[in-house]
């Protein structure tokens, strides 16, 4: 070959060399552009509220000063020929100061200093970064001592998504790892590897490296688990208070006709051997569910349960968050708010049937869950409305009205009475406005379990309930092993990999809770009497449907984070079992034949859409009312001090799980939820 050939040849597998080098480099910047501006959406909804609410500005100071060293070791006067390195990085230095900006404005004033202060600390670390590799080394050197920088801020960078994978791990879910994050790192750390090594810099390529395998776990990770769990793919992604059974529950001591059915419904004496028979039955049931007990933890190689938890007392810690402060659950119950909306003409027009059927001189109310907050009232005001308005039309006198709101012992009743005032003059102003005379509504408290009786006999006209039944009378028993171990560890709530004794041990605990509450409403059911109840319940017989469990899921989720962290003992939450239970269709069609004193009317089912389009604000109202409901219980088990930042993880979670479908699935058009309506009849008691 001749030496003009050999020139060309060499100058031609330069210029090939140069294009994959470049098209590395470019292809690092565009994919690396798309990791620097995924917090867009965040400081989308910060700029609307005018506020950083529950967000953290570290992760954004940090990357500034990661950009701003790698951006120096990019530059000529410190390295030559990776010019490329220092454009992707001036670009994400001036993103994420610009993010910082924006939160150091909408920050509160304690949180705009303490920002400031880490700015101003990011710039002053950068510029004595800069004095001493331009002052104390040449060329060379300095390129050496910006390159270890740089390394270490990448790795340590690259090394933050670990604790998410040990997460995955741990509980064998890929929720809480983005998998287009993961992707989009992947890419972008590969091809910086390959410019890297395209160059021998074994300051780029040595992180990058480090961050390709990482990556690669993690879309493995994804892959493998997203497998294993693939019937839950079609899941709605957040059920942010999923309302699952609608039932409502229509008494009478005499024969009545069912409005859908041309049937009498059952009446008569329950008889001493109907009632022995039905012990039996109970007793066998109760022999059934104790031996199957005993045969799985047989199979599990366990012994069975001989030892319980040290449970906490429901009735003495149970309640919604008091007050009226910014975590309290009258400013936090919108999600409930909206449900009993959607119906309260049920609920109203049960109780208008029974005043029409009856028109006593004084109708009495139970509200038995009221919680606190205006919820109380909402409900309460339609049906007074509504009975005026019979009374008008039938030229009857208004009736007395009396009205009882119940809750456990420790709910903030007086956050209730507060509103009272306000909710009886608009009420009577209205209707005095439209007919010249207004009811007379009396209203009284009556703190208590409504697992049991509440009222004396024959008492009540209308029963309501709404949001209260799913909770139970006290944590399951049965749920640790013949040793006294836990067998439901890392979970608060039934899963999928709880232990199968777990399951039955709710459902035994709902079983007795709920036949104690049927029988103790009938006794002080007058004759005629209504109850109306909308309870949270689960769309299949899985015990584990995601429909009744992601919110206890993501609890399970931040609760292994802080233990990771060691900010939260990993025995507390092994020993911490929610008292819940989300009860099935033929669950409570079972119960409810089992205990004999009612009898299935009509089922409704619907879906509620709550959610406002914006996954910033769904977390946020999502987790705010986990945190009003579950407070209480949550600082009783692990102290005080857990639940700022328990449910700041909560929410965080929320909010990737939601950016992670709202892109890319359209799942979360709004939150759907499953809602299903019972009524149920009273058999005739009146010799019992």
């Amino acid at each position: 070959m001749i030496p003009s050939e050999i020139a060309a040849a060499s100058s031609s597998s330069a210029s090939f060399y140069d294009i994959c080098t470049y098209a590395a480099g470019i292809a690092g910047n565009v994919f690396a552009f798309g990791l620097f501006v995924s917090p867009m959406p965040t400081f989308k909804r910060i700029v609307q509220s005018k506020s950083t609410e529950e967000f953290s500005g570290l992760p954004y100071i940090y990357s500034l000063l990661n950009c701003l060293i790698c951006m120096w070791y990019g530059l000529p006067c410190v390295s030559y020929g990776v010019i490329l390195v220092a454009t992707v990085n001036s670009v994400g230095a001036a993103i994420q100061l610009v993010y910082v900006t924006l939160f150091i404005r909408h920050a509160n004033s304690a949180r705009k200093l303490r920002m400031s202060a880490l700015l101003a600390g990011v710039a002053c670390v950068f510029a004595a970064i800069v004095f001493v590799s331009l002052e104390f080394f040449d060329h060379t050197t300095r390129q050496t001592f910006v390159g270890y920088l740089s390394v270490a801020s990448l790795v340590s960078m690259f090394a933050s998504p670990l604790s998410i994978i040990s997460l995955v791990i741990r509980t064998k879910s890929v929720e809480f790892m983005p998998f287009y994050l993961s992707l989009a790192t992947f890419l972008m750390s590969i091809s910086f590897l390959a410019y890297g090594m395209l160059l021998h810099d074994f300051f780029i390529y040595l992180p990058n490296g480090i961050g390709t395998v990482l990556a690669v776990i993690q879309l493995l990770l994804y892959a493998y688990y997203s497998i294993n769990s693939r019937e839950d793919s079609n899941m709605p992604l957040l059920v942010s208070y999923p309302l699952g059974f609608f039932r409502s529950f229509q008494g009478s001591k005499k024969l009545i006709k069912s409005s859908n059915s041309a049937s009498s419904l059952g009446y008569g004496n329950r008889k001493k051997s109907q009632f022995q028979g039905e012990k039996k039955k109970e007793d066998q049931e109760k022999f059934n569910v104790e031996l199957a007990t005993k045969r799985l933890a047989m199979a599990s190689c366990q012994p069975p349960s001989t030892t319980e938890l040290v449970t906490m007392d429901v009735e003495s810690v149970l309640h919604m968050k008091g007050g009226l402060g910014e975590t309290s659950y009258a400013q936090n119950s919108s999600l409930q708010k909206k449900s009993m909306e959607a119906i309260k003409h049920i609920i109203v027009d049960s109780a208008t049937d029974v005043y029409a059927s009856r028109a006593p001189g004084c109708f009495t109310i139970a509200d038995l869950g009221c919680s606190s907050g205006t919820n109380a009232f909402s409900l309460v005001s339609k049906i007074v409305e509504s009975i005026h308005e019979k009374a008008r039309q039938s030229e009857r006198l208004m009736p007395e009205i009396l009205v009882f709101l119940n809750d456990l012992p420790t709910n903030d009743f007086n956050s209730v009475f507060l509103n009272f005032p306000e909710f009886t003059r608009k009420l009577k102003g209205g209707i005095e406005l439209q007919e010249g005379s207004a009811p007379s509504v009396y209203l009284a408290a009556l703190p208590g379990s409504f697992y049991g009786r509440l009222f004396p006999s024959n008492s009540l006209d209308f029963i309501y309930s709404c949001h209260s039944l799913h909770w139970l009378s006290e944590v399951p028993l049965g749920l640790v092993d013949g040793n006294g171990k836990p067998i439901n560890k890392g979970k608060i709530y039934i899963s999928n990999t709880s232990h199968p004794a777990v399951p039955l041990a709710y459902l035994r605990q709902f079983q007795k809770d709920f036949s104690l509450f049927l029988k103790s409403r009938s006794a002080e059911l007058r004759s005629g009497g209504r109850i109306v109840v909308l309870i949270l319940g689960r769309r299949t017989d899985d015990h584990s449907d995601k429909s009744a469990t992601v919110l206890w899921e993501l609890l399970d989720q931040s609760l292994a984070i802080m233990v990771s962290q060691e900010m939260v003992d990993e025995e507390k939450v092994d020993t911490y079992n929610v008292p819940f239970y989300a009860p099935s269709t033929k669950e409570i069609e079972d119960e409810v034949g089992r205990e004999g004193s009612f009898e299935i009317d009509f089922i409704q089912a619907y879906e509620l859409n709550t959610s406002t389009g914006d996954p910033h604000k769904d977390a946020r109202i999502t987790s705010m009312a986990i945190r009003a409901i579950q407070e209480s219980m949550i600082t009783h088990h692990f102290g005080e001090g857990i639940a700022d930042t328990l449910f700041q993880i909560y929410s965080g979670l929320l909010r990737q799980l939601l950016f992670m479908y709202f892109p890319w699935k359209k799942l979360l058009n709004g939150i759907r939820m499953l809602n299903r309506g019972r009524r149920l009849k009273v058999k005739d008691t009146e010799a019992r």
